[in-house]
């Protein structure tokens, strides 16, 4: 009789010329589909693996979580301890709110899951370069903490989406060029096959291995160190703000400061401009060389002979360099 649930079919044996040599259903049986067979053979796999593996766990198929009948897992695995794994073959299309629905009903009841989705088109889907065509529920798994697996019950197989994490700089406050294998970025992940006897069931995050630990433990840390450069990163962006403000409050302070030292000077400069008969000589002229100092060598007729007609010149230069250069917050210099 077929094994799939609720099939009553006869089957009967195929030889095959390019695939091994097996069951198949009677022509007039079946009804089911090949994910149905693909399920049970996932379930028929992880429960066999478990139970040679780990011969002091109770591993049981179908089997509910409590008396309730909340959640009936496709396999779980109960330890010496009475610690609990739930492992659910996902051959079938599940929503992302329906995954998380039964995800946080294992979690109620103090029981790590284990999500393996099918290897066939429903769930698994490569583009033409190989990368994983990665669905909203796949997202929700990896969001929650888990890597994103599927299962080959053929060729007994766990294959694990694997992509690229960027790390990140505070010296660049941003991402360098350095990347590290992780499980928390889909985008043009691959996939890394593995055996199935090489993982093994934990508490945590339900499912480990040597090779599976490392990647966990590289995920985590690039995104703890990504998290503290970052931050790093944010500080040194906020400090180097507060500096500029601190510099712009001081120049404001700077300007503020010379203005008041030299306001005195430039209002008695300009009430001398307009009351001067004889430039050449006048306190005005004493007055506005003595205020710029060494600045207007050079630059203005020092002609002190009122009667020659450079005095114009030297009256309308003078106004023109007091107008537009006193009260700059520099110094006066030649240079």
């Amino acid at each position: 009789m077929c094994p799939v649930p609720g099939c009553r079919a006869q089957l009967t044996t195929a030889h095959r010329a390019k695939k091994r040599d097996g069951l198949q259903h009677m022509s007039d049986g079946g009804g089911h589909s090949r994910e149905s067979i693909f399920h049970s053979q996932g379930c028929a796999l992880v429960e066999e693996w478990l139970g040679r593996d780990f011969p002091k766990s109770h591993v049981q198929r179908e089997e509910y979580t409590n008396e309730l009948g909340e959640r009936r897992a496709d396999v779980l695995l109960t330890g010496p301890a009475g610690e609990r794994v739930a492992f659910e073959i996902q051959y079938s299309p599940i929503t992302p709110d329906a995954w998380r629905n039964r995800h946080d009903s294992y979690r109620r009841q103090n029981i790590a899951d284990v999500w393996l989705f099918g290897h066939t088109g429903k769930q698994l889907q490569l583009r033409p370069n190989g990368t994983v065509s990665v669905k909203p529920t796949h997202e929700a798994v990896v969001e929650l903490g888990s890597a994103l697996m599927f299962i080959n019950p053929e060729q007994e197989l766990i294959a694990v989406a694997v992509g690229q994490g960027r790390v990140f700089k505070a010296a660049l406050d941003g991402y360098g060029d350095e990347e590290v294998q992780v499980c928390d970025v889909l985008d043009a992940a691959i996939l890394e096959l593995r055996p199935v006897a090489e993982f093994r069931p934990t508490n945590g995050r339900g499912l480990g291995g040597n090779w599976l630990d490392g990647l966990y433990s590289r995920t985590d840390n690039l995104r703890r160190h990504n998290e503290s450069e970052r931050a790093r990163a944010a500080e040194q962006r906020e400090r180097a703000a507060r500096e500029w403000e601190s510099i712009r409050l001081e120049k404001i302070a700077r300007q503020a400061r010379w203005e008041e030292r030299r306001r005195p000077e430039q209002e008695k400069i300009r009430r001398l401009f307009s009351s001067v008969e004889r430039w050449g000589r006048s306190e005005a002229l004493t007055s506005i060389t003595s205020y710029f100092g060494d600045f207007l060598r050079g630059r203005i007729e020092m002609n002190e002979n009122s009667t020659a007609p450079s005095v114009r010149l030297i009256r309308w230069q003078c106004v023109v360099y007091f107008d537009l250069i006193a009260g700059r917050d520099k110094e006066f210099r030649n240079a």
